[in-house]
């Protein structure tokens, strides 16, 4: 049975546009399936007192602090994110100087919307006099 129309070019091609269509659209779908969350891990050690200052910052994410009976700080640092891209948006920086310990975790806008996306800081501490933490700077 011939169909009316079904010589026209137009009619013909609509097929395979709309077969074209339909596997380009899974295509971008598979690929983003495929994208996996990322992970990031750093640990450090540092020399500390339990007379020393510690102050953290973060715009978003979870922190822990704990205090242990060693004269160090052992800090450990989870940036996660939904690809390699987002990760490097996120970052957890360190500064030692002397007696004072500096931790600043920032991530882009949005990041928050995910709890399983953004940093965490975990700290372990000898018994402390002073911790600061701040919530909310970016």
């Amino acid at each position: 049975m011939k169909l009316p129309f079904s010589g026209t070019p137009c009619l013909r091609l609509l097929p395979n546009l709309v077969l074209l269509g339909l596997s380009l659209i899974g295509f971008d779908s598979c690929e983003r399936l495929a994208e996996k969350p990322v992970t990031e891990v750093t640990v450090q050690a540092y020399p500390l007192s339990s007379a020393a200052k510690v102050r953290i910052e973060s715009s978003c994410g979870a922190i822990t602090i704990s205090g242990w009976d060693r004269e160090e700080c052992k800090l450990e640092a989870v940036k996660r994110a939904g690809n390699s891209v987002e990760l490097t948006a996120i970052s957890v920086e360190v500064e030692v100087h002397g007696d004072r310990v500096a931790v600043r975790a920032t991530a882009p806008p949005g990041t928050d919307s995910n709890p399983n996306h953004g940093p965490r800081v975990d700290l372990e501490r000898p018994p402390a006099r002073m911790i600061t933490v701040g919530f909310g700077t970016r």
